[in-house]
This record gives C-alpha cells, sequence and structure tokens, in this order.
C-alpha cells in the first residue's frame, strides 16, 4: 500500500507569447482509462506523451480514479510522484519562456490520509527534458492528506527554457499528488496610452484588460474596458495575484463647427458660386484638391471639401446644377404688311412670359409696324429677345406646291395655292395625264383631297390651272404640275 500520492497536472494557460504546456493535464494519454501505477520511466513516458520522466528511482502513477483518497482536482488523469526526490518529470512547453521576463505559476497538491511524511514540491525550468534546471519554487509546506491545497508564485525566467520540470522532496515511501498547473505571463505595464484629444462624436475604448485580474476604475466600475465619451481625466489600478498595475489619462475633445455647403444648388448657365468652409485654424482639401478655404465653381458637379483641425476632420458635400437658358426666338427684325398681322408663340413648359405690353401669356400677336420684346423666365433663369417689324405695302401672291402627300398625318394631305391677299372670282381646275378632269373649286379655301370621285386617285403627276381676281382686281392665271405621293 502507497502511504503518500501527489497527482500533478499543469497547463500553462494562453498567453501573449503563446507559451502553453502540450499536455499539462494529462488528458491524452493511453492509459485506456484505468489506473496505472508503479510504473517505470519507459512505461509512464509510452503512455503519456509530451512528458518524460527520468531519475535513478523510477515510480510514477497515472490515476483516473478516486481510489486513492480522491480523484483529480480537475479533468480526468492526475499522476502521483516519489523516487525519494532523485525523480523528475518534465513536460514540454510549445514555445520557449522568454528569459527576464515575469510568469505566475500556480498548481494544487494533495496526500493520502495515513501519511503524515510529505515533502514540499520543488518546481524547476530546464533547456532540455531530462534535467531538473533551474528551479524556480519549492512549496513553503507539505500537501494536505486528502484535500487539495493551491500553490501560487511568481518569477522572472532566468533563461529560455521548454521544459516545466517537477519534483518532490521525500524519500522514496513519500507519495505526492499535485494537479492543475498554470503560468500566467504578467504584462509589461498596463498602458491606457498617452493623453489625447478626441474629435466630436468619437469615443475611446480604455482597455486594461489582464487574464484573471481585478480592475477599479475612477468611477469605482469594474470591468476590464472603459468608454471614453466626454473629457476629463481617467485612471485604472490593474490587480492579477503578484501583479498590480496602475496608469492615467487625460482626454479632452476639440469640436469643430458645423459645415453646411447645401446639398444642391442650383443656377443659371454662366453664373458662378463661391463654396464657403472657412474655420479658425483649420486646413481644407476640395475635391479638386486646392486648400483654400474657399472655392469658385463655374462647372456642374458634385463637390466636396474636407476641413482639418487638430487632427479631427469634418467633410461636406454639394451638388452644383446650372441650368440652361430657356430657347426664345421672335426672329430677325422683318416688314409687315399693312393688311397684316403676325403671331408669335414662345411657350415652354412652366416658364412665365412678360411682353413689352405687360402681357403675360405665351402667345402674341402684331398687327402694327414697330418693336416689340419679351422675357421668358424658366427655373429662375431669364432670357429676353426682341424684333423690329417695317411697315410695308404688300402685292398679291401665289404660293402654289409641287407635290402632297393625301395619308392623314396632318402634313400636306391637301392640294391648293396659297395667297397672301384676298381673291375673287376663284377657280382651281385639276386634270389627269389623259386630260380627264378630276376636282374643281371655285373656293379659294377648298383643296384637293387627292380623290378622284369617291376613290383616291392614282399616284403621279396632274396638271392645274388657277383663275382669281387679286386684291387689286386684275385677272390672273397660272398652271403647272403637282405630284401626288402615295
Amino acid at each position: 500500500m502507497k502511504s503518500l500520492l501527489t497527482v500533478l497536472l499543469f497547463f500553462c494557460m494562453g498567453d501573449v507569447l503563446g507559451q502553453t504546456l502540450i499536455n499539462g493535464d494529462f488528458e491524452i494519454n493511453s492509459a485506456g482509462g484505468q489506473n496505472r501505477t508503479s510504473l517505470s520511466h519507459a512505461l509512464f513516458n509510452g503512455y503519456m506523451p509530451d512528458c518524460n520522466s527520468f531519475g535513478t528511482q523510477p515510480n510514477l502513477d497515472i490515476i483516473t480514479t478516486a481510489e486513492f483518497d480522491g480523484g483529480p482536482q480537475n479533468g480526468n488523469w492526475m499522476v502521483g510522484l516519489t523516487g525519494g526526490g532523485t525523480d523528475w518529470l518534465a513536460m514540454t512547453l510549445t514555445a520557449p519562456l522568454v528569459a527576464g521576463k515575469s510568469y505566475r505559476f500556480s498548481f494544487y497538491d494533495k496526500t493520502l490520509f495515513n501519511n503524515t511524511t510529505a515533502t514540499p514540491i520543488v518546481v524547476g525550468l530546464s533547456a532540455t527534458n531530462n534535467q531538473g534546471g533551474t528551479i524556480l519554487y519549492t512549496s513553503p509546506a507539505p500537501a494536505t492528506p486528502g484535500i487539495w491545497t493551491r500553490r501560487e508564485f511568481g518569477f522572472i525566467a532566468p533563461h529560455a527554457g521548454q521544459y516545466i520540470t517537477v519534483r518532490h522532496q521525500g524519500g522514496f515511501s513519500n507519495w505526492v499528488q499535485v494537479d492543475n498547473f498554470s503560468c500566467i505571463p504578467c504584462p509589461d505595464s498596463i498602458r491606457l496610452g498617452n493623453d489625447t484629444s478626441l474629435c466630436a462624436g468619437e469615443v475611446l475604448q480604455l482597455d486594461a484588460t489582464l487574464p484573471g485580474a481585478d480592475y477599479l476604475w475612477q468611477d469605482n466600475s469594474t470591468d476590464p474596458t472603459f468608454t471614453v465619451n466626454q473629457a476629463g481625466t481617467y485612471w485604472v489600478r490593474v490587480q492579477n495575484g503578484y501583479c498590480i498595475y496602475a496608469d492615467t489619462i487625460v482626454v479632452t475633445f476639440d469640436t469643430l463647427p458645423a459645415l453646411q455647403l447645401g446639398s444642391v444648388i442650383s443656377r443659371c448657365e454662366g453664373d458662378s458660386v463661391l463654396l464657403q468652409a472657412t474655420t479658425p485654424q483649420a486646413s481644407y482639401l476640395w475635391s479638386d484638391f486646392s486648400t483654400d478655404s474657399t472655392l469658385l465653381v463655374t462647372q456642374p458637379g458634385t463637390y466636396w471639401v474636407a476641413v482639418t483641425r487638430n487632427n479631427c476632420i469634418i467633410r461636406d458635400t454639394v451638388e452644383l446644377i446650372f441650368l440652361p437658358f430657356p430657347v426664345v426666338d421672335l426672329g430677325p427684325d422683318t416688314t409687315l404688311c399693312d393688311d397684316k398681322s403676325l403671331n408669335w408663340d414662345v411657350f415652354i413648359p412652366q416658364a412665365s412670359y412678360l411682353w413689352h405690353d405687360n402681357s403675360t401669356a405665351a402667345v402674341f400677336t402684331a398687327t402694327r409696324a414697330g418693336t416689340y420684346w419679351v422675357t421668358v423666365t424658366l427655373n429662375n433663369c431669364s432670357v429676353t429677345d426682341s424684333v423690329t417689324l417695317e411697315p410695308l405695302h404688300c402685292r398679291c401672291e401665289i404660293y402654289v406646291p409641287n407635290a402632297f402627300s393625301p395619308n392623314d398625318d396632318q402634313l400636306n394631305d391637301v392640294f391648293g395655292p396659297q395667297f397672301n391677299c384676298t381673291v375673287s372670282a376663284y377657280q382651281l381646275l385639276v386634270y389627269n395625264r389623259w386630260g380627264e378632269q378630276v376636282f374643281e373649286s371655285s373656293d379659294p379655301f377648298k383643296s384637293w383631297n387627292g380623290n378622284q370621285g369617291n376613290a383616291p386617285a392614282a399616284p403621279g403627276y396632274y396638271t392645274y390651272l388657277i383663275r382669281y381676281t387679286d386684291s387689286s382686281q386684275e385677272a390672273k392665271q397660272t398652271y403647272g404640275q403637282v405630284r401626288l405621293l402615295r
């Protein structure tokens, strides 16, 4: 019967440098789910990967049950050590410790109820897995029978060892149990950062996170982080076992005035817009990479500016639209017969109108010679045109088209003469190529619609004869050919 048993579970918690014990909790093994006791170094090392036992008096146990006055402190497996103070167990780290860096270690130990001769545990750091290396710690008192005791200590790594070694000081019959070995590096410092200035609307997340630590901020809050959204002095005190840190930071805010370039600015073609972003003690960057506080714009487009002061940036964007002027054309200066009138229609959707006589319709009729003008305004853009009509005594003239297309498209659908005077004794005769009369009218406002009787006449050339008496009572006639198109 063994008189004293110690179980050991090594686990080096993940840290910023990444050192962990590959099999520190002994959960990776090939013991087959049963206790393996009184093992030689070769047998133990065969069951337990990434662990190496060595020494002159090999005698180790791999235990999973509570048979020896209680099971593992945590997990499913523990290791018992003896060996008269000569035998070691070396456990592999994923990476060497950093020489000169602070670490905090902890583990648990216990012994059997019927054994009062347990001796303290010794922990070392070695560069190889077959030497005890440099002693880091010796527990201040032996293990307690049947009760797990947490041991904790801090140290500065004396070299870049990659193996944690463990043994106990007792004689051959003094078995010791240890479990849950962990290492936590102490950070070089807790740094909240340099005093800083924030921009309006920004927040600063102060982070003092340290695994397993307790926190106290200036407002008595105890979270590992603190959110700053207003100016002030902020401090934190962090306690992590043997490691205690404190830091202070002063935070100020720079509030820039709001930019208001506008969202959309409309101007008329040919105008210009002066965009202003003037802010005291600031620098500027416009969309064209100019750096003045103002920008003169003469072309349509989207323009932006970034205003910077004390590393704080505000931005604004504006769209400029340059609208075209309405097109108004009363025509060139001309003459007006004393018995005629002249109509102008300057209609443009959504526009307004102002004529020389203060009338506001889109249509205007001139009945006498003179100078006429109109101003048309659309989207606040105005244009004015004028025309002068000279008086003229007009003779009677006739216009006869040479072709027409009676297809009901409201364009050139009928054939007939046009006069610039009033006529009388009017007659229009139309003949086909065989000399047959196909149309006759004595009404100057009645034109040929392209039918011969009630049926459409064939396309081709037709001869016409026109007789009339003009406004001066002179009898006249004219003839020619017109082409009917279909």
